[in-house]
């Protein structure tokens, strides 16, 4: 039986959701536990959730707010347990129980793979389109300031039309949910620390991608309850556009990566 480890990042959670999360997800899986990294200011977690979930929950407080990917890293140091995949969890999922099966078993039997995702549906079953093409940096201006302008935008990936069909690739994968086998993750050193919050799913997720070892399985899905901050709170709204402008500073400001990062799709389908 495969150990699945649960790695969740947490700043002042809704509680009641959070235990959706992690109730859900360790139904999915005998093997499964969940370990929670809390970047807020105080502990209103602990006390609440570790007698719920006896010897299945591990929690750490930060001594600070130290970001989003650098707490996942955070965790995956920390697992003492032999474990093999290291699931990325927002705190604010509902993981149906066929969903982590599904995924283990496709990673088990499909080994040069090495990060798995899926449908990511709203709580009215409609897909979130949010994993994508890799926008060049222009493109990310321009959709960045649309938002900001309030102006509906055409999505910028295929995931509504592949949902009906088999696995395929695309390589810029949503961090609310991401399933890695152990040895990929650390093979790619996990999330990039410089990441604050935001863009480090799509710089980790890339990094996979070039690889040839990141794919979405359309049959399964989990429910996300999307709240989309950033776009509604200025201080949040401006650590994504940093974030943005540290991604393209790495990856180049220039179209020509996302056009050769984008005409690999097709070859990495399964």
């Amino acid at each position: 039986m495969k150990t699945v480890i649960g790695s969740i990042v947490v700043f002042n959670p809704k509680l009641d959701v959070l235990k959706t999360t992690i109730s859900t997800f360790l139904t999915s899986s005998p093997e499964a536990k969940v370990y929670i990294w809390d970047n807020s200011p105080e502990d209103k977690v602990s006390s609440t959730l570790l007698k719920d979930f006896s010897g299945q929950l591990h929690y750490y407080k930060s001594p600070g707010n130290l970001g989003y990917g650098r707490g996942h890293n955070e965790i995956f140091k920390r697992v003492a347990e032999p474990f093999d995949y290291f699931c990325i969890l927002n705190p604010d999922l509902e993981i149906p129980p066929e969903t982590i099966p599904t995924l283990v078993n496709y990673l088990d039997s499909h080994p040069t793979l090495g990060l798995a995702s899926c449908l990511i549906k709203g709580t009215d079953g409609a897909i979130h389109e949010v994993h994508k093409l890799l926008p060049s940096f222009w493109d990310y201006i321009y959709s960045l300031a649309l938002r900001f302008l309030k102006v509906q935008q055409p999505p910028q990936n295929l995931v509504g039309p592949r949902s009906k069909g088999g696995p395929f690739a695309l390589p810029i994968l949503s961090g609310c949910f991401m399933f890695f086998s152990k040895d990929h993750y650390k093979e790619i050193s996990g999330f990039d620390d410089s990441f604050f919050l935001y863009f480090e799913d799509y710089d980790i997720s890339l990094r996979s991608f070039l690889k040839g070892k990141s794919i979405i399985l359309p049959n399964v899905h989990v429910v996300h309850k999307w709240a989309r901050d950033s776009h509604r709170n200025w201080r949040l709204f401006w650590i994504h556009l940093k974030s943005g402008l540290r991604f393209y500073y790495k990856w180049g400001l220039g179209s020509k990566l996302a056009k050769e990062v984008n005409s690999l799709k097709e070859s990495h389908d399964a």
